[in-house]
């Protein structure tokens, strides 16, 4: 049988004759498999030398795949890979490290299967550059907690401090405003 689309349940039955019967077999299903195909849900918590890249397998394609991450820098024809191993439908994310400050990057996601290998569509970040920034403090944080603002805070003084590290950088505490030096 030609052009069944792959990741797709089939069922088929067999039918048998002779000069005495005739008769049906049981249904049977089955499985064609098909290539992967993998989402960029885009980078955040997005600083000025590391940043967190975010996929997800949208479908298997009935075989989970291996997926990769892939980014590089704006005109550079170096590419960096991160392997992300056997994934579910679940989202997926690795922080990469020793990125340039104030630097456009692109990353894409790589699945693949035995059916075959698909990527995603391509999406970009720059990394924040030494100009001071502000970022935000609550209790217990807030949105995706990536300290951008009051409905994004962080949860915690670890993160908060992270990404204020250069002069003129300001913390805003729940309650009050701290500058850091």
């Amino acid at each position: 049988v030609m052009g069944l689309v792959g990741g797709i349940s089939f069922y088929c039955r067999a039918y048998a004759t002779n000069a005495t019967a005739q008769d049906w077999s049981s249904m049977q299903e089955f499985t064609v498999l098909g290539p992967p195909v993998m989402t960029n849900l885009g980078a955040y918590r997005i600083k000025r030398t590391i940043a967190t890249l975010r996929g997800k397998v949208k479908s298997s394609g009935g075989e989970a795949p291996s997926a990769w991450f892939h980014y590089w820098q704006d005109g550079s024809g170096v590419t960096s890979t991160v392997p992300m191993g056997v994934r579910n439908l679940d989202p997926f994310q690795s922080t990469v490290s020793n990125l340039l400050i104030g630097t456009m990057y692109h990353y894409r996601v790589l699945g693949s299967n035995s059916s075959g290998r698909t990527w995603s569509s391509m999406r970009d970040f720059t990394t924040l550059t030494t100009v001071p920034i502000g970022r935000y403090l609550a209790t217990v944080g807030a949105g995706v907690q990536d300290g951008t603002a009051w409905t994004n805070a962080y949860a915690t003084f670890a993160d908060v401090l992270s990404d204020c590290t250069y002069a003129g950088d300001t913390i805003y505490v729940k309650y009050g405003t701290y500058t850091f030096y």
